[in-house]
């Protein structure tokens, strides 16, 4: 009986895991997906590295969605042999709350191990990776991506190019007009009208450059009468964009190994921080079997917006503990393990108030201590 209700169970709080995050998943990344098509199609990224990106952002957001994914279904679960009166017969055969726990706890240290993997790992390395993709995309993007009819801007600002007609194929750039704006206002700025162009990159440095051809140069002070005109059939301009220094400044990109050795207030609410994350997953699953009691009346839903402004609380309480341990104004012990250990306290008064705790004597030694009157 117990086997075959604990097999039953977990696939119910599987099943509703699974479709939870799935919708939840696909609001956020529709909602990122479409803001990394509007940068490439305002050339600030490469098209070619959108799925990339949106790949490394998915493993941020199982982070952030298996907690509340966890919480919602076992409430769904539970709530619906509540409102079913499956629990009453369930309960009816000897098996009580706090036996709801065992096929729960399997999953609940399954779970806690990933999200542990995912946040102490996968997550700085794939923050990192994703600086790195688009950084170098957003260069790509800006002296490799320019589009016929269009005025593009480089270097800052300090730059703009139009191209009449682009040819794809060969890189070639046709009908270009070129205005590029000096660093000092004293100095003088040069516009340029060339037949044809194309992009070419220094084997060495890796710079990029422009080189014009069969075109005009007019380089002089704007506001003075004294302008230079030069024509010229090869003319090369340099653009200062260079690839880019990724420089990881974030502290929740840093790898884990880096935090333990560090002194640093920020540092360890950092590494607290990513510690508290996996344990909440498990405290929420703990959380979810009292909260998802349901009178038969009351519906399945009954019990979910209490859950869920619970795990709200819970998580602001960790982020602002974790604010005061930057701060140094709270210490690193016990630091974000109260956020724990109030939600345990929670716990265990939830079950003491359901029975959990009260030994009840069978029927035999009823009957016994009836006899024995």
């Amino acid at each position: 009986m117990a086997r075959i209700l604990n097999r039953y169970l977990l696939k119910q709080v599987f099943v509703s895991f699974i479709g939870v995050t799935a919708i939840l998943m696909v609001v956020l990344i529709a909602a990122r997906f479409m803001r990394f098509l509007g940068q490439a199609a305002d050339g600030n990224l490469d098209p070619a590295s959108v799925f990339t990106l949106l790949g490394l952002t998915t493993l941020h957001y199982m982070v952030l969605l298996f907690p509340p994914a966890i919480l919602i279904s076992v409430q769904l679960a539970l709530g619906r042999l509540y409102r079913d009166s499956e629990m009453h017969a369930v309960m009816a055969c000897g098996i009580g709350v706090g036996q709801l726990y065992r096929p729960l706890l399997g999953f609940a240290f399954a779970l806690t191990a990933i999200v542990a993997a995912l946040t102490l790992y996968v997550t700085p390395w794939a923050g990192q990776f994703a600086e790195e993709v688009r950084g170098r995309a957003k260069h790509e993007a800006q002296v490799g991506f320019v589009e016929a009819g269009r005025f593009q801007s480089f270097d800052r600002g300090r730059a703009v190019l139009f191209a009449e007609q682009v040819d794809e194929e060969n890189g070639e750039l046709r009908e270009l007009f070129l205005y590029s704006r000096a660093d000092v206002d004293s100095a003088a700025d040069s516009t340029v009208r060339a037949s044809q162009g194309r992009f070419a990159v220094d084997k060495e440095t890796g710079d990029r450059s422009l080189v014009l051809e069969n075109g005009w140069r007019y380089q002089g002070v704007p506001g003075q009468a004294s302008w230079e005109v030069t024509q010229f059939e090869e003319h090369g301009v340099y653009f200062n964009i260079s690839p880019p220094d990724i420089v990881i400044s974030e502290r929740s990109l840093r790898p884990t190994s880096s935090l333990m050795g560090s002194d640093k207030p920020e540092d360890r609410a950092e590494l607290q921080w990513r510690l508290a994350y996996p344990l909440a997953v498990f405290m929420l699953v703990l959380l979810a079997v009292p909260m998802s009691k349901v009178e038969p009346r009351q519906g399945r839903y009954g019990r979910l917006i209490g859950g869920l402004l619970a795990y709200i609380l819970y998580f602001n309480v960790m982020g602002i503990l974790k604010v005061q341990i930057e701060k140094a104004a709270l210490p690193e012990w016990p630091g974000i393990w109260v956020a724990h250990g109030l939600v345990l306290l929670w716990v265990l008064f939830l079950l003491w108030r359901e029975g959990v705790f009260v030994k009840i004597p069978n029927v035999n030694q009823r009957m016994a201590g009836g006899l024995d009157e």
